[in-house]
């Protein structure tokens, strides 16, 4: 298995440290995204957005129900990636 690259883990760390913050998962978000890897980005993002309290439901169940998929699609790869 490769070793996660530094910056991942710096990323992750900060994300664990501060749950309530968005701004550590958007730029993991935005790590993600430049270093090959959208549809995991795109999962973080929407993660982001279903967090926060809107009136806009069916936006929310159109959001959560991409979340699912692309968790269905990249779970195991995601799991053990790194």
């Amino acid at each position: 298995m490769t070793p996660a690259p530094p910056e991942l883990v710096a990323l992750l760390a900060a994300c664990r440290a501060r749950p309530g913050d968005d701004l550590p998962r958007l730029v993991l978000a935005d790590w993600l995204d430049e270093n090959g890897q959208p549809e995991r980005a795109e999962f973080v993002r929407i993660q982001v957005e279903v967090s926060h309290p809107t009136a806009d439901v069916e936006r929310i169940r159109r959001l959560k129900k991409r979340e699912a998929d692309l968790l269905g699609e990249h779970e195991s790869e995601w799991v053990s990636g790194y």
